[in-house]
């Protein structure tokens, strides 16, 4: 589960269904028992904020400083914080509700 906050939980999916593949970014269900066909990207949600990213290690920013940015990124999970932001903000304006079960 990523989240349960105000009685919604919010689960992660996983890439081919398989847990084993780790979850996948953004995509998440509000039930577990549900499939993929549920899932919703957070994203889409009006109340997602791209967060802020080290400049791309291409061409002139591909520099040890740049890389160690993003390993920093990566390790502090900072789209997951995101996406929590996202969801709280969408709770607590009633966008997204508790599922119903079965």
């Amino acid at each position: 589960m990523l989240l349960e906050y105000k009685g919604v939980k919010v689960y992660f999916t996983y890439r081919d269904d398989d847990i084993d593949q780790g979850p996948s970014d953004f995509m998440y269900v509000l039930n577990p028992e549900h499939g993929p066909e549920d899932a919703f990207d957070v994203r889409e949600l009006p109340t997602w904020k791209q967060p802020e990213h080290p400049p791309y290690v291409t061409g002139p920013d591909d520099t040890a400083e740049n890389h160690a940015a993003w390993e920093k990124y990566f390790h502090d999970r900072v789209e997951e914080e995101a996406a929590i932001a996202a969801l709280k903000d969408a709770i607590d304006q009633g966008l997204i509700k508790p599922a119903e079960s079965g």
